[in-house]
């Protein structure tokens, strides 16, 4: 999982992600690069007037299932991260592109909170510094 949000406070609307595994793996003696389109948990939202975590669940089909952290480094996995969306202040659609290498992967870990209620209750405080935080958990994890 990732985490985006509006550098500009901007609102996007009609946003799309799409996650894409790049594995270099040795197949007859020779290294191919091989790709996986990842499913995501949700791959389309309607509007992002804050932050959203982009999901894959590792289970029986994803391509992660059942790796270890060594064979993520030793296939030199990349994970291919696109996100389009519709700019309501510049009425165009906009488009981003970047990548995670297995040397940014952090394993066993979960984010903050990178958002409060206002003091006075008139609205949300999202805290963009906060936008990386996380803390590592034992596995496995139980959602409750």
């Amino acid at each position: 999982m990732f985490r985006i949000a509006t550098y500009k406070n901007n609102h996007l609307t009609d946003v799309e992600a799409q996650l894409t595994l790049a594995m270099h793996i040795k197949e007859h003696g020779k290294t191919v690069t091989k790709f996986y389109p990842l499913k995501l948990e949700i791959a389309r939202i309607n509007s992002m007037a804050l932050s959203w975590t982009i999901v894959h669940n590792i289970d029986e089909e994803s391509p992660l299932y059942n790796c270890t952290k060594e064979e993520v480094e030793d296939a030199k996995m990349e994970v291919i991260v696109n996100v389009k969306a519709f700019d309501d202040h510049f009425s165009n659609i906009v488009q981003q592109r970047t990548s995670y290498t297995h040397h940014q992967i952090i394993y066993g870990a979960k984010f903050l909170p990178m958002f409060e209620r206002a003091q006075d209750g008139s609205g949300t405080i999202l805290e963009l510094d906060k936008i990386n935080e996380h803390v590592l958990v034992e596995f496995p994890v139980s959602v409750s």
